[in-house]
């Protein structure tokens, strides 16, 4: 999934398909309320952590992103904030 398509839908019918086919969670990164739909098109999903990159017009946008994401972080960082929701799925 990229900048030019935005959606898993693109991914069905190619090789990268099978390798995402079936997972029931997803975590999706984006900087942009338009990437909040990159998930949709995958099958079998149940859950979606949505983490959102505020990165300008920080005062104006804050409320939209905290009412969209689940997550937000500021300025893309920390990335630790990031590595601190995935500890506990890693261990």
């Amino acid at each position: 999934i990229r900048i030019m398509n935005k959606g898993a839908v693109a991914l069905k019918g190619t090789p990268n398909y099978a390798k995402v086919r079936g997972r029931k969670n997803v975590i999706l990164l984006g900087d942009s309320p338009g990437d909040l739909r990159m998930a949709d098109g995958l099958d079998d999903v149940e859950t979606v952590l949505r983490i959102g990159f505020l990165n300008d017009k920080l005062v104006e946008r804050r409320e939209e992103y905290l009412a969209l994401f689940d997550v937000v972080l500021v300025n893309d960082g920390p990335m630790s904030a990031f590595e601190d929701l995935l500890a506990p799925i890693f261990q």
